[in-house]
């Protein structure tokens, strides 16, 4: 069952160009170029993330506790697509 899997091993499953260019490569890269402070952000710009959910693989609570704290240091849109 991929419930049991590592969220890389499930991400590898669902996205197959994880593998090239991993997630923690690229939240490193949206932190930099859209990062939270105001201090360091680029005008009104801000990404947009979308995030799949496929029943009994990625839509626990705690797949989505993980997913807010990737992504709590970039600035994005405060909206979810279901």
């Amino acid at each position: 069952m991929l419930r049991r899997r590592l969220p890389v091993q499930v991400r590898d499953w669902i996205v197959p160009v994880n593998r090239r260019y991993p997630l923690a490569e690229l939240v490193s890269l949206l932190e930099e170029y859209y990062p939270m402070t105001t201090q360091h952000a680029r005008g009104d710009r801000f990404v947009v993330i979308e995030y799949v959910l496929l029943r009994g693989v990625n839509d626990s609570v705690d797949d989505a506790a993980r997913l807010a704290g990737l992504l709590s240091n970039v600035r994005g849109l405060g909206l979810v697509r279901v």
